[in-house]
């Protein structure tokens, strides 16, 4: 981050920021939730990071796991596995593409 020029100053450093939160699965702000314009300039490829990170970490088992739970106890029925996992119907079908898991 301080290596990027930031020709948009604060403004743009807020935006980045901002964005990057609601990307971030990990609780905290990767690299990878970075755009890549910002990853360009500084000189990181994000085929690098990419391919150095675990297309599926620990997390992401335990949530797909906890998906397709609920789906099951569910009965395929989307809105009702949505409300057993504590979120709304539209994280729910994001998780699924995510995952590609179209059930």
């Amino acid at each position: 981050m301080i290596e990027y020029h930031w020709p948009g100053n604060v403004r743009e450093l807020r935006n980045i920021l901002e964005r990057a939160m609601i990307f971030a699965e990990h609780g905290m702000i990767q690299v990878e939730d970075l755009p890549d314009y910002v990853l360009k300039q500084v000189g990181r490829d994000r085929t690098i990071i990419d391919k150095d990170h675990d297309p599926y970490s620990l997390l992401e088992q335990a949530e797909k796991t906890a998906i397709h739970q609920a789906l099951h106890q569910a009965k395929g029925n989307k809105s009702k596995a949505a409300k057993l996992l504590g979120v709304s119907r539209s994280v729910l079908y994001d998780k699924l593409k995510k995952y590609d898991q179209v059930l």
